[in-house]
């Protein structure tokens, strides 16, 4: 599946605000191939969204919301209805008001367009989920235009809309055979957040020896080897081995035994490999999320990363990938203005900028607006420039 818009108000930090994932301008020669749905070229949806912002704005929660669209994705379209409890409604912002999720997506073959919205009243949320065809030559525009139409209640050819509480929305769309989501496992997703990694329970390799080997020692160049620990030809861990003889042992999961002993950035390296990893074993359609796991990487390092990320998931489907960072030589990288992001928070209230909304150029170089602070995403240091006097 595909994410192509996510709406938050009222939760989390976000207030009113849309992260519209298709765009209208295909930027010539643009190094991320065939932004567009497969067999639907005229579809267009954001295949990379880097996610840029101050410490506390809400790149983090992001992914969380995600994650819970995909979790209450998963549960109405596979009826795996013991997999999930969703508890969204303690982080409510105002508990004095309604609370609102809602998320557009394309079905893993294409066909469909969907949308799901979840109001949080109270402890149990009212959910609709309206789906309409994809058509071969609808654009994203026309598409979500016949969306609209089902969601305000008009009756289109082909159309789809249940209503009611989770656990009735549910029992209604095992009973109407609503379209499986992530069959035969070719839908997938990774998440790599900050205290929180998340991925279904199919894909369980998770390390692969040669791309752990190459990410540590491209993080340390102090690592000579890293070697696999077998136990009656059974997989237990992995050994990193350094130049003075030295060896580190890591669970097959990827847990360290001793992380004292490593940098931040070469800690934060084990969980990029298995991202990476995970990336390069996609075999469909998959959605990723990277959150700030190269922030103590030298912009080299993290570029080429960002690199070889991307390609290796175009070559394998369509897929997203959503990468949070503070690092400015980001946005000197010759990614389309729509692949960025921004969000800015005034007080205690978060909301996304979209750079294409902006400019009528799809060719802008973001540098030296973020500089400038076009998108409000730098820190107010006021009150530590106080402390001067």
């Amino acid at each position: 599946m595909i994410f192509t818009k996510v709406y938050v108000d009222n939760l989390f930090n976000f207030h009113d605000t849309c992260l519209d994932l298709t765009f209208d301008r295909q930027l010539k020669d643009s190094p991320i191939p065939n932004e567009h749905l497969t067999n639907r070229p005229k579809f267009k949806y954001k295949k990379l969204c880097i996610l840029s912002g101050a410490n506390a704005s809400g790149k983090t929660a992001v992914g969380r919301v995600l994650l819970i669209g995909l979790r209450y994705i998963s549960l109405l379209h596979n009826g795996r209805f013991e997999t999930f409890i969703d508890h969204s409604f303690q982080l409510v912002n105002d508990k004095s008001k309604d609370a609102i999720l809602y998320y557009e997506y394309v079905n893993a073959d294409h066909s469909r367009l969907y949308s799901f919205k979840v109001v949080y009243p109270q402890n149990i949320p009212h959910c609709t989920l309206c789906s309409v065809p994809i058509l071969k030559n609808d654009t994203n525009v026309t598409a979500r235009a016949k969306l609209q139409k089902v969601e305000n209640g008009e009756n289109i050819a082909n159309q789809e809309r249940f209503e009611g509480d989770l656990s009735l929305l549910l029992l209604t769309c095992i009973q109407n055979k609503t379209h499986k989501i992530f069959e035969n496992n070719k839908s997938s997703w990774y998440f790599a957040l900050t205290n929180q990694t998340s991925r279904p329970e199919h894909n369980i390799k998770l390390l692969d020896l040669n791309i752990l080997k190459t990410v540590l020692q491209t993080f340390d160049s102090s690592i000579e080897d890293v070697v696999e620990l077998k136990e009656n030809g059974e997989l237990r861990g992995y050994s990193v081995n350094f130049i003075n003889k030295d060896n580190l042992l890591i669970d097959k999961e990827g847990r360290v035994a001793e992380p004292e002993r490593l940098s931040t950035g070469t800690f934060n390296a084990i969980q990029v490999a298995e991202f990476v990893s995970a990336c390069l074993q996609n075999q469909g359609n998959g959605i990723y999320f990277l959150d700030e796991k190269m922030a103590y990487v030298h912009s080299d390092v993290e570029q080429h990363i960002i690199n070889l990320i991307i390609q290796k998931l175009a070559e394998s489907g369509d897929n997203q990938f959503f990468y949070t960072t503070h690092n400015y030589d980001i946005l000197e990288m010759p990614f389309p203005i729509h692949s960025f992001a921004f969000i800015t928070k005034k007080q205690d209230q978060a909301q996304f900028l979209m750079p294409e909304k902006i400019f009528k150029k799809n060719d802008r170089n973001l540098l030296n607006y973020v500089k400038n602070n076009l998108f409000k995403t730098l820190p107010n240091t006021d009150l530590i420039d106080e402390l001067l006097f």
